[in-house]
Protein backbone atom coordinates (compact mmCIF):
# COMPACT_ATOMS: atom_id res chain seq x y z
CA UNK A 1 0.00 0.00 0.00
CA UNK A 2 2.68 2.48 0.84
CA UNK A 3 4.29 2.35 -2.48
CA UNK A 4 0.95 2.11 -4.30
CA UNK A 5 1.28 3.43 -7.95
CA UNK A 6 -1.59 5.82 -8.28
CA UNK A 7 -2.86 6.22 -11.64
CA UNK A 8 -2.28 2.04 -12.05
CA UNK A 9 -4.17 1.78 -8.95
CA UNK A 10 -7.62 4.40 -10.37
CA UNK A 11 -7.56 1.60 -13.27
CA UNK A 12 -7.32 -1.30 -10.89
CA UNK A 13 -9.49 -0.58 -8.19
CA UNK A 14 -10.45 2.94 -8.00
CA UNK A 15 -12.14 4.60 -10.87
CA UNK A 16 -15.67 3.70 -11.79
CA UNK A 17 -14.70 1.86 -14.87
CA UNK A 18 -11.82 0.26 -13.48
CA UNK A 19 -10.93 -3.60 -13.98
CA UNK A 20 -12.23 -4.69 -10.67
CA UNK A 21 -15.72 -2.24 -11.24
CA UNK A 22 -16.07 -3.86 -14.99
CA UNK A 23 -15.31 -7.48 -14.03
CA UNK A 24 -16.92 -7.64 -10.88
CA UNK A 25 -14.67 -11.15 -9.54
CA UNK A 26 -15.35 -13.37 -7.13
CA UNK A 27 -12.70 -13.39 -5.76
CA UNK A 28 -9.52 -10.41 -6.08
CA UNK A 29 -6.18 -12.22 -4.64
CA UNK A 30 -3.56 -9.82 -2.75
CA UNK A 31 0.03 -10.74 -2.34
CA UNK A 32 2.92 -8.08 -0.50
CA UNK A 33 0.08 -6.59 1.11
CA UNK A 34 2.87 -4.69 3.14
CA UNK A 35 6.21 -3.46 2.21
CA UNK A 36 7.13 -3.65 6.03
CA UNK A 37 10.52 -1.16 4.96
CA UNK A 38 10.42 0.61 8.47
CA UNK A 39 11.89 -2.10 10.11
CA UNK A 40 12.64 -4.81 7.68
CA UNK A 41 15.64 -7.02 8.03
CA UNK A 42 17.39 -6.89 5.51
CA UNK A 43 17.77 -2.62 5.86
CA UNK A 44 17.31 -2.62 10.37
CA UNK A 45 20.97 -2.03 10.05
CA UNK A 46 21.98 0.44 7.57
CA UNK A 47 22.02 3.60 9.56
CA UNK A 48 21.16 5.58 6.18
CA UNK A 49 18.65 3.76 5.40
CA UNK A 50 17.45 4.50 9.01
CA UNK A 51 18.20 7.91 9.14
CA UNK A 52 15.96 8.41 6.01
CA UNK A 53 13.11 6.90 7.30
CA UNK A 54 13.16 9.33 11.05
CA UNK A 55 13.38 12.20 8.46
CA UNK A 56 10.18 11.12 6.49
CA UNK A 57 8.13 10.46 9.60
CA UNK A 58 8.11 6.82 8.57
CA UNK A 59 9.94 5.02 11.70
CA UNK A 60 6.36 3.14 13.26
CA UNK A 61 5.38 -0.24 12.36
CA UNK A 62 1.74 0.47 13.23
CA UNK A 63 1.33 3.01 11.06
CA UNK A 64 1.99 0.98 7.75
CA UNK A 65 -0.06 -1.93 8.77
CA UNK A 66 -2.97 0.33 9.16
CA UNK A 67 -2.13 1.67 5.79
CA UNK A 68 -2.41 -2.22 4.47
CA UNK A 69 -5.86 -2.37 6.56
CA UNK A 70 -6.90 0.77 4.76
CA UNK A 71 -6.23 -0.51 1.46
CA UNK A 72 -8.37 -3.30 2.03
CA UNK A 73 -11.43 -1.24 2.77
CA UNK A 74 -10.95 0.62 -0.06
CA UNK A 75 -10.84 -2.46 -2.46
CA UNK A 76 -13.92 -4.45 -0.51
CA UNK A 77 -16.67 -4.90 -2.92
CA UNK A 78 -20.32 -6.29 -2.04
CA UNK A 79 -20.05 -9.25 -4.28
CA UNK A 80 -15.93 -10.04 -4.37
CA UNK A 81 -13.87 -12.08 -1.78
CA UNK A 82 -10.84 -10.62 -1.06
CA UNK A 83 -7.99 -13.42 -0.07
CA UNK A 84 -4.77 -12.14 1.40
CA UNK A 85 -2.29 -14.39 0.61
CA UNK A 86 0.77 -14.78 3.02
CA UNK A 87 3.76 -13.40 1.56
CA UNK A 88 7.34 -12.96 2.47
CA UNK A 89 6.86 -8.87 2.97
CA UNK A 90 4.05 -9.93 5.46
CA UNK A 91 6.48 -12.49 7.24
CA UNK A 92 8.97 -9.46 7.74
CA UNK A 93 6.50 -8.73 10.41
CA UNK A 94 7.33 -11.80 12.39
CA UNK A 95 10.79 -11.74 12.06
CA UNK A 96 11.17 -8.46 13.44
CA UNK A 97 9.16 -9.82 16.97
CA UNK A 98 11.98 -12.16 17.09
CA UNK A 99 14.41 -9.42 17.17
CA UNK A 100 15.20 -8.60 20.57
CA UNK A 101 16.16 -5.21 19.46
CA UNK A 102 12.55 -4.18 19.01
CA UNK A 103 12.06 -3.86 22.98
CA UNK A 104 14.10 -0.78 23.09
CA UNK A 105 12.96 0.88 20.11
CA UNK A 106 11.28 3.97 20.80
CA UNK A 107 9.23 4.10 18.02
CA UNK A 108 7.73 0.81 18.18
CA UNK A 109 8.58 -0.64 21.30
CA UNK A 110 5.11 -0.42 22.75
CA UNK A 111 3.52 -2.75 19.85
CA UNK A 112 6.46 -5.09 20.20
CA UNK A 113 5.91 -5.84 23.62
CA UNK A 114 2.00 -6.23 23.11
CA UNK A 115 2.19 -7.72 20.35
CA UNK A 116 4.70 -10.26 21.59
CA UNK A 117 2.58 -10.84 24.38
CA UNK A 118 -0.16 -12.00 21.99
CA UNK A 119 2.35 -14.21 20.63
CA UNK A 120 3.28 -15.89 23.92
CA UNK A 121 -0.31 -16.15 24.90
CA UNK A 122 -1.50 -17.99 21.79
CA UNK A 123 1.46 -20.11 23.04
CA UNK A 124 0.45 -21.22 26.04
CA UNK A 125 -3.31 -21.76 24.48
CA UNK A 126 -1.20 -24.27 22.66
CA UNK A 127 -2.34 -22.46 19.18
CA UNK A 128 -0.09 -21.26 16.41
CA UNK A 129 -0.20 -17.27 16.23
CA UNK A 130 -0.85 -15.25 13.02
CA UNK A 131 0.43 -12.22 14.24
CA UNK A 132 -0.13 -10.49 10.72
CA UNK A 133 -3.59 -11.40 10.32
CA UNK A 134 -4.48 -10.49 14.14
CA UNK A 135 -2.94 -7.14 13.31
CA UNK A 136 -4.48 -5.78 9.96
CA UNK A 137 -7.48 -8.13 10.58
CA UNK A 138 -8.32 -6.34 13.69
CA UNK A 139 -8.25 -2.83 12.07
CA UNK A 140 -11.15 -3.64 9.49
CA UNK A 141 -14.28 -2.52 9.57
CA UNK A 142 -16.77 -5.28 10.14
CA UNK A 143 -17.66 -4.00 6.17
CA UNK A 144 -14.22 -5.49 5.01
CA UNK A 145 -13.67 -8.62 7.66
CA UNK A 146 -16.76 -9.77 6.42
CA UNK A 147 -15.45 -10.37 2.37
CA UNK A 148 -11.52 -10.54 3.99
CA UNK A 149 -9.82 -14.03 4.48
CA UNK A 150 -5.84 -14.43 5.20
CA UNK A 151 -4.56 -17.70 3.88
CA UNK A 152 -1.67 -19.04 6.26
CA UNK A 153 1.32 -19.96 4.49
CA UNK A 154 0.65 -23.90 3.05
CA UNK A 155 -2.39 -22.78 3.05
CA UNK A 156 -4.50 -24.00 0.04
CA UNK A 157 -7.09 -21.52 -1.78
CA UNK A 158 -8.36 -23.61 -5.00
CA UNK A 159 -10.50 -22.01 -7.54
CA UNK A 160 -12.38 -23.38 -10.44
CA UNK A 161 -12.21 -27.10 -9.27
CA UNK A 162 -15.03 -28.97 -11.74
CA UNK A 163 -15.91 -32.65 -10.78
CA UNK A 164 -12.28 -34.33 -11.51
CA UNK A 165 -10.89 -31.31 -12.86
CA UNK A 166 -8.47 -29.80 -10.71
CA UNK A 167 -8.47 -26.29 -9.64
CA UNK A 168 -5.89 -23.49 -9.90
CA UNK A 169 -4.12 -22.74 -6.38
CA UNK A 170 -3.83 -19.91 -5.60
CA UNK A 171 -2.95 -19.65 -1.64
CA UNK A 172 0.55 -20.10 -2.67
CA UNK A 173 2.79 -16.37 -2.75
CA UNK A 174 5.72 -18.13 -4.42
CA UNK A 175 8.90 -17.55 -2.25
CA UNK A 176 9.07 -21.11 -1.44
CA UNK A 177 9.54 -23.89 -4.00
CA UNK A 178 9.82 -27.93 -3.00
CA UNK A 179 11.58 -29.16 -0.10
CA UNK A 180 12.89 -26.33 1.10
CA UNK A 181 14.35 -24.70 -2.46
CA UNK A 182 13.50 -21.15 -2.97
CA UNK A 183 10.33 -20.61 -5.11
CA UNK A 184 11.12 -20.50 -9.27
CA UNK A 185 8.69 -21.27 -11.91
CA UNK A 186 10.72 -24.27 -13.33
CA UNK A 187 9.75 -25.21 -9.86
CA UNK A 188 6.05 -24.60 -9.80
CA UNK A 189 6.27 -25.88 -13.82
CA UNK A 190 6.40 -29.33 -11.91
CA UNK A 191 3.93 -28.75 -8.70
CA UNK A 192 1.61 -31.34 -10.66
CA UNK A 193 -1.33 -28.24 -10.73
CA UNK A 194 -1.42 -25.15 -11.84
CA UNK A 195 -0.85 -22.00 -10.52
CA UNK A 196 -1.51 -18.37 -9.80
CA UNK A 197 1.15 -16.45 -7.97
CA UNK A 198 3.08 -13.18 -7.33
CA UNK A 199 6.55 -12.64 -6.06
CA UNK A 200 8.57 -12.36 -9.11
CA UNK A 201 7.45 -8.86 -9.72
CA UNK A 202 7.72 -9.76 -13.03
CA UNK A 203 4.72 -11.66 -15.26
CA UNK A 204 5.36 -14.85 -16.55
CA UNK A 205 3.92 -18.06 -18.10
CA UNK A 206 5.44 -21.62 -18.07
CA UNK A 207 3.13 -24.15 -18.81
CA UNK A 208 0.49 -24.60 -16.05
CA UNK A 209 2.15 -22.06 -13.76
CA UNK A 210 1.59 -18.44 -13.84
CA UNK A 211 2.96 -15.41 -12.46
CA UNK A 212 1.51 -12.10 -11.93
CA UNK A 213 3.60 -8.71 -12.07
CA UNK A 214 3.28 -5.66 -9.42
CA UNK A 215 0.99 -2.82 -8.74
CA UNK A 216 2.91 -0.89 -6.95
CA UNK A 217 5.80 1.84 -7.97
CA UNK A 218 8.95 0.61 -10.30
CA UNK A 219 11.57 2.62 -9.08
CA UNK A 220 11.62 1.42 -5.75
CA UNK A 221 14.63 0.98 -3.46
CA UNK A 222 15.92 -2.25 -3.89
CA UNK A 223 14.89 -2.29 -7.68
CA UNK A 224 18.10 -1.43 -9.32
CA UNK A 225 19.45 -1.97 -12.75
CA UNK A 226 17.64 -3.58 -16.16
CA UNK A 227 14.30 -4.70 -14.70
CA UNK A 228 11.85 -7.08 -16.20
CA UNK A 229 8.66 -5.90 -13.74
CA UNK A 230 5.35 -4.85 -15.26
CA UNK A 231 1.86 -3.47 -13.77
CA UNK A 232 0.51 -6.63 -14.85
CA UNK A 233 -2.26 -9.16 -13.43
CA UNK A 234 -4.17 -12.54 -13.56
CA UNK A 235 -7.77 -12.87 -14.46
CA UNK A 236 -9.19 -16.34 -14.31
CA UNK A 237 -12.47 -17.05 -15.90
CA UNK A 238 -14.89 -19.04 -14.60
CA UNK A 239 -13.94 -22.01 -17.34
CA UNK A 240 -10.55 -21.52 -15.53
CA UNK A 241 -9.44 -19.81 -18.50
CA UNK A 242 -7.03 -16.98 -17.55
CA UNK A 243 -5.24 -14.47 -19.50
CA UNK A 244 -2.70 -11.40 -18.47
CA UNK A 245 -3.53 -7.90 -17.95
CA UNK A 246 -1.10 -5.10 -18.55
CA UNK A 247 -1.63 -1.65 -17.68
CA UNK A 248 -0.42 1.22 -18.96
CA UNK A 249 -0.63 3.35 -16.47
CA UNK A 250 -4.49 3.72 -15.12
CA UNK A 251 -5.44 1.93 -18.86
CA UNK A 252 -6.33 -1.82 -18.83
CA UNK A 253 -8.43 -2.58 -21.45
CA UNK A 254 -8.53 -1.35 -25.26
Amino acid sequence: EEHEDAEVAKGAWYAENSMLNVLRPRHQFVHDLTDFARRNHHNIDDPYFMAEQRAKGKERVLDELLGSAGFLERIARADTTTVVVESNHDQALEVWLRNPAGRTDPANARHWHEWNAHIHAEIEEGNAPFVYRHVVRGALTSYAKERTIFLREDESYEICARGRNPGIECGMHGHRGANGARGSANGMRSFGKRTNRGHGHSPNILDGDWTAGVMCKLALRYAKGPSSWAHATIVTYPNSKRCMIVQRGKEWRA
